[in-house]
């Protein structure tokens, strides 16, 4: 587990070697452990390390026997063992036992077609010194994150973990005020775009290629599979607990320390019922407490860790947590994100440091397994309009413009013409109508998001997976894996995810959709197959998640935060938030809700600091004195 960075010269000029060391000095939180580089003509690779397998031997750069490729690598390959007996049986010689090693020894081989081989979450850049000739590639599931930069004529080419990484290459801030949209749309910025108009992430399943022959366009080697379902629930539930082994198995190899990040929620008990038979020693499990949360989830962690003789500990987060640790938090998510599980995850994240460096953890079930409340079928009313004919929709919303109160039905019912429509209505935390003007010099016209229909056009037809297969490819990957990520390794540990094993995913969506959801009961078939493994109470509890109480502490403690520092804002920012001041804007963030109120918040913290340029420590005053 480390953070990577790297410059490319396609002319084989260039002295970035500096620019590298600096980027790499950014990302040390990543990799307090060590760090390496190489350096050639027109190309420039560092990293920083967190030792997990092979300590002392497993420094980078890799190469292979000959020198003749580089490898910096992010993550882990969790079927290292299996592929190096299998290399070695094939004549090839291994200069240390870290995992990444095996990478190279099967690009000898195979070329692109290793990462067929490969079981993990990763980011590399592997170059070959003979062909000049590199690639990027991300792991399938995008469990490791990992930006680029292409100057516009194509000759140089930046990559880093984090994108603040990138800015010492130094790349351009501009800000694209089009994903800044999308991030209030989702709370969070999905597929390639990031909240600079010069910086790209590396999408999940893709690689780049780049050389003396130019740097190309990203391309995937990996989708999620949207074939036929299985519906025979035998088969299905011998498949999903051999799988589960296997990938406990394979994800609980470390040479340090591994715990578990348990809530008590289904997921994360499964993760731990099965560690615990797997590990020869007490498992550590680490969960948080909020204070003033109207349902406190930790007796159900307790009563897990009870049943699997975990030693189980757990941190207090309280409102005062959130104003302190925000700016900070928002530094190391890079880009405006707000999931208000984000403190949560860090606080465990910092906790479990303690005792581990690997935690094990549920991110992945609600996606595969149909967990969410959004997954049941819309309600009759609902379903009776999408069936509507256009003509008798069209003749509903006119009649409605010319009725008193008659505008709230007339705004959703333009954009819940279909169940896709609905679908992503209910994603949108902030509704088209909640944007207009909201950059005053720049009316925003609503269009149907071209990423979203992208994925949509893949997915699977008339079948729950259609939802799941978009959620897994956007919120799974660009929120909850994105923060993992992020808030693991601001604490300087690694997360992984057993339930994300591509093979898992790919036998989810096998899986028939009406053993998911059925009758208004999400993860039917997990509950059915897990009955006397885990507590009933831990089965058939409501689903509440892992995020802050925000709607408690923002009526409470932060709402006059946020307005005051969205209030405060510079006057280069004049014409963001509605173009609005003083009471004028408490009257208008008093109409939205705590979560849109809380994703102000968390734009303008990123606005000082990664524009304004202003410190952590001065964003923290400046909300302190809001």
């Amino acid at each position: 587990m480390c953070g990577i960075a790297g410059i490319f010269h396609k002319e084989g000029d260039g002295a970035d070697r500096n620019a590298v060391r600096a980027m790499c000095r950014a990302l040390t939180h990543r990799g307090p452990d060590d760090e390496g580089f190489f350096d050639s003509p027109g190309l420039s690779l560092g990293m920083r390390r967190l030792s997990i397998i092979d300590l002392k031997g497993g420094r980078q750069p890799l190469f292979n026997e000959d020198g003749s490729l580089v490898l910096v690598f992010n993550g882990e390959v969790y079927n290292y063992i299996e592929l190096r007996r299998e290399l070695l049986s094939r004549g090839h010689t291994f200069a240390t036992q870290s995992d990444g090693e095996v990478i190279l020894h099967l690009f000898e081989e195979k070329g692109l077609d290793a990462l067929q081989e490969l079981n993990g979450m990763y980011a590399f850049c592997l170059w070959d010194v003979r062909k000049k000739e590199g690639y990027l590639v991300r792991d399938r599931l995008g469990i490791k994150p990992l930006y680029y930069h292409v100057t516009p004529e194509s000759r140089r080419l930046c990559f880093a973990s984090e994108i603040k990484a990138l800015l010492h290459a130094p790349v351009e801030k501009e800000v694209d005020m089009e994903e800044l949209f999308r991030y209030l749309a989702y709370m969070y910025i999905p597929g390639c775009g990031t909240p600079f108009k010069n910086v790209r992430k590396l999408q999940a399943g893709s690689f780049l290629r780049f050389g003396a022959e130019g740097i190309g366009a990203p391309r995937r080697y990996w989708t999620m599979p949207a074939g036929d379902p299985v519906e025979d629930e035998g088969r299905l539930k011998e498949e999903f607990f051999s799988l589960l082994e296997s990938s406990i198995e394979l994800q609980s190899r470390s040479d340090v320390p591994v715990g578990v990040f348990l809530s008590g929620g289904l997921d994360s008990s499964l993760i731990t019922a099965y560690f615990s038979k797997k590990t020869k020693s007490r498992v550590l499990s680490f969960n948080v407490k909020y204070e003033g949360a109207p349902f406190d989830e930790s007796r159900y962690a307790e009563l897990v860790a009870e049943k699997f003789g975990c030693e189980h500990k757990s941190v207090n987060v309280t409102p005062d947590d959130m104003l302190k640790e925000l700016p900070r938090l928002v530094w190391h998510m890079d880009e405006p994100h707000a999931d208000h599980a984000m403190v949560a995850a860090y606080k465990v994240s910092e906790l479990a440091a303690k005792d581990v460096k690997v935690v094990l953890n549920g991110t992945g079930g609600d996606e595969l397994l149909g967990g969410y409340p959004r997954y049941r079928p819309n309600a009759w009313p609902l379903a009776a309009w999408h069936k509507s004919p256009e003509f008798l929709r069209t003749l509903a919303v006119g009649m409605a413009e010319r009725i008193p109160f008659g505008g709230d039905f007339v705004k959703k019912a333009r954009f819940n013409g279909t169940p896709d429509d609905t679908y992503v209505w209910r994603l949108r935390q902030f509704k088209p109508y909640h944007l207009e003007r909201f950059c005053a010099d720049r009316p925003v016209a609503y269009t149907r998001d071209a990423r979203v229909r992208e994925w949509l056009d893949r997915a699977p037809t008339g079948d729950l997976n259609r939802y799941l297969y978009l959620d897994a490819n956007f919120y799974m990957v660009d929120d909850l894996l994105l923060l993992l990520d992020k808030m693991t390794m601001a604490a300087s540990i690694e997360g992984r995810v057993p339930l994300l094993d591509h093979r898992l995913v790919e036998w989810a969506f096998k899986m028939s959709g009406r053993w998911k959801v059925r009758g208004g009961e999400t993860k039917l078939a997990a509950k059915r197959w897990l009955r006397g493994i885990l507590p009933e109470e831990i089965l058939w509890r409501p689903k509440l998640g892992f995020g802050a109480p925000m709607r408690e502490w923002m009526k409470d403690k932060l709402f006059p935060k946020a307005a005051g520092l969205v209030a405060a804002r510079p006057p280069a920012r004049e014409n963001l938030f509605w173009g609005l001041r003083g009471e004028a804007l408490r009257e208008r963030m008093r109409r939205l809700n705590f979560q849109q109120n809380y994703a102000l918040l968390a734009l303008e913290v990123w606005f000082r600091l990664y524009i304004d340029g202003e410190s952590i420590a001065e964003v923290t005053e400046r909300i302190r004195k809001s």
